[in-house]
């Protein structure tokens, strides 16, 4: 995998050319991001407290978005909370591609503008039961074992949240595939070491510039987190939830610019 520097980003679409499609790295899709700023349809798959986003001011919005992580994952995520609070101008309510999603406007002290995605987790995007391949290589299959709070995150505030500009932060449950499957394991089979080694540990967060962050779900140690810029650089860490919220704290702010 080719890493980018993470200050490119610095060059980024306007806000109009963002939400008339501009074209996002997770998926190199050119869909229409359109906000809603009327009532949500009652039938609308979409948590309750989204409803409101619509009719509140800009502040208001932020505070209610960011009152809900706190109220799921404040107690292992204090440092990236902290950063996405003091630098979210506004969570809006969009559609993208038929989908709900929260659109979170970041300003550093520059004036520079970053999008992140957060995704809808009344519209879960597992893949379809009929892309067997995917099916298995995704999460879905031992969903019931991934721990708490990382569960509810993804069951109660959002599926995914990642930069629109390069994709990375907290992966969708379509792209939280098994590391064995995945691209950086190219050429390791079943049965070498370095397979066992990885056996059950699945990608929850990746970033161009600084490498993915695996959690074991399934493998000999549940629960043991890695850090992995490369196959032959990966490292254990001590806890899954400070070497995330370490790492959306590099998302949320590379240059320490925020």
């Amino acid at each position: 995998m080719k890493f980018f520097s993470r200050f490119s980003r610095r060059n980024l679409p306007d806000r109009s050319e963002f939400l008339s499609g501009y074209c996002t790295a997770p998926t190199k899709r050119r869909d229409l991001v359109r906000l809603v700023e009327d009532p949500v349809p009652a039938e609308a798959p979409i948590p309750g407290a989204w409803r409101r986003l619509p009719e509140l001011p800009r502040a208001e919005r932020v505070h209610l978005m960011v009152s809900l992580m706190r109220g799921c994952i404040g107690d292992v995520l204090p440092d990236s909370l902290g950063i996405l609070e003091a630098c979210c101008a506004d969570a809006q309510l969009a559609l993208w591609g038929g989908r709900y999603l929260v659109v979170y406007t970041l300003v550093n002290r520059r004036g520079e503008v970053e999008h992140f995605y957060g995704g809808n987790p009344c519209q879960p995007t597992w893949p379809a039961q009929d892309d067997e391949q995917h099916h298995s290589e995704s999460i879905r299959p031992v969903w019931s074992l991934v721990p708490e709070p990382l569960k509810s995150f993804y069951e109660q505030i959002h599926d995914g949240l990642y930069s629109v500009s390069f994709g990375d932060g907290i992966k969708e449950l379509k792209d939280v595939e098994r590391f064995n499957d995945s691209d950086y394991m190219d050429g390791i089979e079943s049965g070498m070491p370095l397979y066992e080694r990885f056996r059950g540990h699945y990608i929850f967060h990746e970033d161009p510039s600084y490498g993915v962050l695996l959690l074991d779900v399934n493998g000999r140690e549940p629960g043991r987190a890695v850090k992995c810029y490369t196959v032959s650089e990966a490292a254990s860490v001590p806890d899954f939830w400070n070497a995330l919220d370490k790492d959306l704290v590099w998302s949320f702010m590379p240059d320490r610019e925020w």
